[in-house]
């Protein structure tokens, strides 16, 4: 078992490397010299010749220039919420701390929301789950917020469909789960289709008049040059949240497992799963509520990517707010993700996983 453990080695890495990562691979890239970053294995290259543009969130390839805008869903991560519906939908899914407890939310970033099904429970924000929802210039689905964060989407003049404002309108209460004797915050709930009218009534433009970006880059090969890691666990720092992920080698998918068991989708019972994993390290502290946190997602440090069976480290910045994350090896040269879904771990400095 591997065991990285930051606070021991953070001198050091700062030292080594702009972003501040914690180790190279155990191994070099098996196809270049160990200066270069890990490589990826080339696999059968596109046949049709249309196929000349990729889903910005995914990797998938198309035939013509993604321009739809993302959404952005608050998704209740507690044991007693359980199971989620709609996740599974997601292109990208983000995993934080809620607060200064050992809660943590998930912000599901989708390429296209309009056929996703129903989607809960939705829960509040924070003001760095917002920040998330700006690095994709995403339309944001959620219920309230921190006073913080209900201040900064005021100001912002932001996009977003609050379900303190829209509750029976453009949200229901899931019925079912209340006559379970689910408490009531753990029964809101949307639609694709009910975000999509949502958008066409308040005149919100879900197209662009260019093809997005996000800063991200896919391969169609897998990765070489990493350290085995099939089967661990991300603890999210002293608060003691803990999400583990197994590898599939025939899929090639991560399964996620939290609260003892998988983490099911309630709309399909699909175990939730990705091709890549990013473990994002940013400082996280308390507000001086001692309740409260503040993430700092802009700037720049290290990471961990791990897909294919493997992990190397790497490193993430981001200009501003309204700025992608940007993904790289230690030599600038872009970090590659495989064709697919993909989880972020939003981690404090000083938090640990488990691999082997």
């Amino acid at each position: 078992m591997l065991k990285r453990t930051l606070p021991l080695l953070l001198a050091l890495l700062l030292l080594l490397c702009g972003c501040g990562k914690t180790e190279a691979p155990s191994e070099p890239p098996t196809t270049a010299p160990t200066t270069e970053a890990p490589t990826t294995a080339p696999t059968t290259e596109p046949t049709e010749a249309a196929r000349m543009y990729r889903n910005p969130l995914n990797g998938q390839w198309l035939e013509a220039p993604h321009t739809g805008r993302a959404t952005g869903v608050m998704f209740n991560n507690i044991e007693f919420a359980m199971p989620l519906c709609g996740i599974t939908e997601a292109d990208i899914v983000f995993e934080a701390l809620a607060d200064c407890c050992n809660a943590t939310r998930m912000e599901g970033i989708f390429s296209d929301i309009s056929q996703a099904p129903r989607l809960g429970s939705i829960r509040s924000s924070r003001p760095y789950f917002v920040s998330i929802c700006r690095a994709f210039d995403a339309l944001y689905v959620h219920f309230g917020g921190s006073t913080e964060a209900r201040d900064l989407l005021a100001s912002l003049g932001y996009d977003r469909m609050d379900g303190l404002v829209y509750d029976g309108v453009y949200y229901y209460r899931d019925q079912d789960r209340l006559n379970a004797g689910y408490a009531s915050e753990h029964t809101a709930f949307t639609t694709g289709e009910t975000i999509a009218q949502f958008t066409r009534d308040k005149g919100i433009s879900m197209d662009r008049e260019e093809e997005v970006s996000y800063g991200l880059t896919f391969d169609d090969g897998k990765l070489t040059g990493g350290s085995p890691a099939t089967n661990f666990t991300v603890y999210f720092g002293d608060y003691g949240k803990s999400t583990g992920f197994v590898y599939d080698e025939e899929t090639g998918l991560y399964g996620a497992s939290q609260f003892g068991g998988p983490i099911l989708d309630g709309n399909n019972d699909q175990q939730l799963s990705f091709r890549n994993l990013i473990l994002l390290h940013c400082p996280v502290y308390p507000q001086p509520d001692m309740y409260r946190m503040t993430m700092e997602l802009v700037g720049e440090g290290r990471a961990d990517l791990v897909r294919d069976g493997q992990v190397v480290s790497i490193c993430w910045s981001r200009e501003s707010e309204d700025s992608p994350f940007v993904f790289t090896y230690e030599d600038g040269t872009p970090a590659s993700l495989g064709v697919g879904h993909t989880y972020v771990a939003i981690l404090p400095l000083d938090a640990e996983f488990d691999i082997q």
